[in-house]
């Protein structure tokens, strides 16, 4: 965010400074709109609004370190330089549709309205560019500003407001007003107009109440008179309402305008239309709750993690699951909270790929050491446009089975080492005695061969007894 004037910095149109120099930069600086400073002598960028950054994909600090040149495609300066050449610098004009080059290389076209400004005593140009690379596309094979002249937009009526926050208002897609010191309306601009159906002539001298209807809250309302009671600023969404009755969401940013004493004179409020995104929120929101009523139909385990990773939406089956794991579930925890009993597995590595769209079924997790088992999916959930809201987590408890395995598995080491017994223990004093025996059939007054064979047979016994004991326990 780009931080807020001192109030001893000029900004204002050649001529006089003004003293309001900071709202202006107030206007500038909170504008949805795209929005830099560039010095007319060098063409090096000197201000740049967060609108920018977002629209060029540069940060703060590579934009103010570039000129004019630097946003344009290879080929172009020329004609940039002949286009400044050509265009006196004394006027607010817009100058045409022209191509500009974003930090990743990519191309869009931009409409470029300019004014003149002082900005810290040097005489530069503040620039709105509306991006119309859609409007343009397939349409537009060459490259045609506007080389003479230009488009002046600058002769709306004043209406009584300081000149360069007047012209400033005019050239941005935001709607804008000023209301006096007892909120009631003094100005709107032709954005105002547009969008809500008025005509200045119906809103001047009324109080925004006007924009109001069913939705919007009279808790927001209340702040946003209470600082314009106090001479402070605010920034609200808001519920408004066209003629027509359109509901919108704005993001209203109001700004105090105070004279050469400090007193507040009136005020600048730029109404940001945030409609398409609170629609995307609001279906989010749906798509959660339609997500937590199926998976409540379930009685297998499920949970809903945002984009974020953070807990949304769970039901009964894993309230009893992480009951088992000794985890208490909550709206809001984090994939490392609900599982940080687990060490053995990577859940933000699956996390991550089921947020590119790539799923990860059936991977088996030992939730609980020799406890508690669960083949476990990481799945990305999506809207009905396709675009990933979070990650879905389906569990299937395993542990009946990994248990029985284990069983099957110590049953295994057992039979293998009666196996082995066998192998080794019983067939040697077996062989002894079959030995023993054809020496008998030889010479049967040998005693001392039939007290070896004793001994053998007492060993054959010991050990035979022995795999009787060890099969009788596999069966347990």
């Amino acid at each position: 965010m780009i931080p807020l004037i001192k109030h001893n910095t000029a900004a204002s149109f050649y001529g006089p400074e003004l003293t309001i120099a900071s709202d202006l930069f107030y206007f500038f600086r909170e504008n949805a709109s795209a929005m830099w400073m560039y010095d007319i002598e060098t063409l090096a960028f000197v201000e740049v609004n967060a609108a920018a950054l977002r629209v060029y994909g540069y940060t703060r600090e590579e934009f103010l370190k570039m000129n004019l040149l630097q946003i344009r495609p290879e080929g172009e300066d020329e004609l940039l330089k002949a286009f400044l050449q050509l265009n006196p610098d004394t006027r607010q004009k817009r100058t045409g549709t022209w191509r500009h080059q974003k930090a990743d290389g990519s191309i869009i076209w931009v409409d470029i309205v300019s004014f003149p400004v002082v900005f810290n005593g040097s005489k530069v140009k503040m620039v709105t560019a509306r991006d119309v690379s859609s409007e343009k596309e397939g349409r537009h094979a060459g490259f045609h500003p506007v080389l003479q002249g230009g488009e002046s937009i600058a002769d709306e009526e004043d209406d009584g407001l300081t000149e360069h926050l007047a012209m400033a208002t005019r050239i941005t897609y935001n709607t804008v007003l000023f209301l006096d010191a007892d909120g009631h309306i003094q100005w709107v601009n032709t954005a105002f107009t547009a969008l809500y159906g008025y005509t200045p002539e119906e809103v001047v001298g009324k109080k925004p109440d006007l924009l109001h209807g069913p939705l919007s809250d009279a808790k927001t309302t209340a702040r946003i008179r209470i600082a314009v009671l106090h001479g402070k600023a605010f920034k609200e969404e808001v519920v408004h309402y066209t003629k027509g009755g359109a509901e919108r969401w704005m993001l209203a940013a109001g700004q105090p305008v105070t004279n050469r004493q400090g007193g507040v004179t009136r005020y600048l409020v730029v109404n940001t239309d945030i409609t398409e995104q609170k629609q995307k929120e609001a279906r989010a929101n749906q798509a959660a709750l339609r997500l937590e009523t199926l998976i409540n139909t379930t009685h297998s385990p499920h949970l809903f993690f945002d984009k974020q990773l953070r807990l949304q939406a769970y039901n009964k089956a894993a309230c009893e699951l992480a009951q088992k794991a000794g985890v208490l579930l909550r709206r809001g925890k984090t994939v490392d909270q609900v599982t940080r009993m687990v060490t053995a597995e990577d859940f933000n590595k699956y996390c991550q790929l089921a947020l590119s769209g790539e799923n990860t079924l059936n991977r088996e997790v030992e939730m609980v050491k020799g406890e508690l088992w669960l083949l476990v999916s990481y799945i990305a959930a999506r809207d009905c446009f396709g675009n990933v809201l979070g990650i879905t987590f389906s569990a299937l408890d395993i542990t009946a089975r990994k248990l029985s395995e284990n069983k099957i598995q110590k049953q295994g080491l057992v039979l293998n080492d009666i196996a082995w017994k066998q192998s080794h223990l019983v067939r040697a004093p077996l062989a002894n005695i079959l030995c023993m025996v054809n020496l008998l059939q030889l010479d049967a007054s040998d005693k001392t061969l039939l007290q070896h064979l004793q001994k053998e047979s007492e060993k054959l016994d010991s050990v035979i007894r022995d795999i009787v004991l060890q099969s009788s326990n596999v069966h347990k």
